[in-house]
This record gives C-alpha cells, sequence and structure tokens, in this order.
C-alpha cells in the first residue's frame, strides 16, 4: 500500500467523523447576523480551537495507550463501538444535539460572552472536533503513525474552515435540507466504517490467540 492510499484510508474516517455538513447549520444558526468578515474570524477561532484539541488528544492519548499497555486491536474494537454508537446516534437524535447546542449557545450569549467566544465552545468542541472525531484521530494514529493522521486531520480541519468562512455562498447554493441530508448519508457511512474497525479488530485477535 502507498502512501496516497494510506493518507486517504485515514483522511477519508476523519472527514466522515468530523462531519462538516451536519455542523454548517449549526454555524449558520450561531452566526446569524454577523458580517462575512466576523463569520470569517469565528470560523478561524473556531478552527483553531479544533485543530489544537485534536492534534494534543491524539499525542496525550498514543501516550497512555502505550503505559497501559492497550494495543491497536484493543482499541479498534473499543473505538468501533464508540464510533458506531455516535453514528447511531446522529441518524436518530442529532434534531436533539442541535437542540442542546443552539441553548448552550443562547445562554453563553446571556452571560455575555458574546458570539466569538462560541468559536471555542461549542463550535470548536464539541461540533467540529467532538467524542467521534477524537476517538478516529487516535484510533488512525495507532494504525497509520502520528504524521499522517496530523496531516489529514490538519486538511480536514482546513476544509471546515472553508465551509464555515464561507457558509453565506454555500447556503445560497444549497439549501439546510440538503445539507442534513448529505449529514445522515455520512452517519451511515461512519456506522459502516465502526463495524469495520470491530471486524478486523475481532478477527485480528481471534487470528493471534489474543
Amino acid at each position: 500500500m502507498n502512501l496516497v492510499q494510506q493518507f486517504f484510508l485515514v483522511f477519508l474516517p476523519l472527514f466522515v467523523a468530523i462531519d462538516v455538513f451536519g455542523t454548517l447549520p449549526m454555524f449558520l444558526s450561531i452566526t446569524e447576523g454577523e458580517s462575512e468578515d466576523q463569520k470569517r474570524t469565528i470560523a478561524g477561532e473556531a478552527s483553531l480551537t479544533a485543530m489544537i484539541v485534536g492534534t494534543v488528544f491524539l499525542f496525550a492519548g498514543q501516550a497512555i495507550m502505550r503505559f497501559l499497555g492497550i494495543t491497536i486491536n484493543d482499541f479498534r474494537v473499543a473505538g468501533g463501538i464508540i464510533l458506531l454508537c455516535f453514528a447511531v446516534y446522529d441518524l436518530l437524535f442529532s434534531h436533539l444535539q442541535r437542540s442542546m447546542s443552539e441553548q448552550s449557545a443562547a445562554y453563553e450569549l446571556e452571560l455575555g460572552g458574546g458570539k466569538r467566544s462560541l468559536a471555542i465552545v461549542p463550535l470548536g468542541v464539541p461540533l467540529v472536533v467532538g467524542p467521534a472525531a477524537l476517538t478516529a484521530v487516535l484510533l488512525l494514529a495507532a494504525e497509520y503513525g502520528p504524521l499522517l493522521t496530523v496531516l489529514a486531520f490538519a486538511i480536514n480541519i482546513l476544509i471546515v474552515y472553508f465551509f464555515f468562512a464561507y457558509s453565506g455562498v454555500i447556503l445560497r447554493h444549497v439549501p439546510k435540507a440538503v445539507l442534513r441530508a448529505v449529514s445522515k448519508v455520512v452517519a451511515l457511512f461512519l456506522a459502516a466504517i465502526a463495524v469495520m474497525m470491530v471486524r478486523t479488530g475481532l478477527s485480528m485477535m481471534i487470528g493471534k490467540g489474543h
């Protein structure tokens, strides 16, 4: 397997786990009434927050795995189960997640934090980089190495920034209903990837007698 193939094997699961199509409507809701320049500023802060949190979690998580003696197959199975739960929740109850995020955003505004403070929470974390993305980052780093994973993660964050920064243009051409429909398809792919991880981990354990 060459480097390009490995990159796409890392990039695609992260793209699915981050799910920019599902996050974009929430960004539009939070930044409603803001100018295009302000939206780009908020998009930059949210993307930077997500990049820092994801990278720190990647290296800290790997150190913890080594300390505890957790193998890649152990994490394949555990991570796959967790990702499957996230995918099912997103497929069935994503409207509840959006409602909770909107309530959190409204509460932050009432406290006087301002919309730019929402770039960190809930936009950067957990909407852009939530539990599903963090689990995928740690699992992929353990399997393909941290450098390739960080590169793929960084490109995914750049894609998020592009979608956020130019959300006004995107919304004029793509209705919110279409974005949510695409998000459901993405969640289905995440479920399939999760099942594959569990299947691979179990087959490797059985093959090694572990």
